[in-house]
């Protein structure tokens, strides 16, 4: 089976705001915003960096075997890039070949 692995790339701080999405907002966001669309994922908590600045981020990772799923997973990352004020949230692309043992 071959199917696909996303990477949604989550930048935590608001520079327009002066502030931080907080764990609580990024709980709702993933509730709201990604349980609905997927059931199976995996969330880290990491540190990125965004034109030079160390940043908190959260990377949400869906492997998906339906080629259309690609759709929900942009409307993942406008949804949050509109509600947190991003310059830009990055979304990885990987095909992949999963085994689950």
């Amino acid at each position: 089976m071959t199917a696909t692995t996303y990477q949604i790339v989550l930048g935590r701080n608001i520079p327009i705001l002066d502030r931080k999405v907080s764990n609580l907002d990024l709980d709702i966001f993933i509730k709201q915003d990604v349980l609905p669309r997927f059931d199976s994922f995996t969330v880290a908590h990491c540190v990125g960096y965004w034109k030079g600045k160390p940043e908190d981020v959260c990377v949400i990772t869906i492997l998906s075997e339906d080629y259309y799923d690609g759709i929900s997973i942009n409307k993942i990352a406008e949804s949050y890039k509109k509600k947190f004020y991003q310059d830009a949230v990055l979304v990885n692309t990987f095909s992949c070949f999963p085994n689950l043992v």
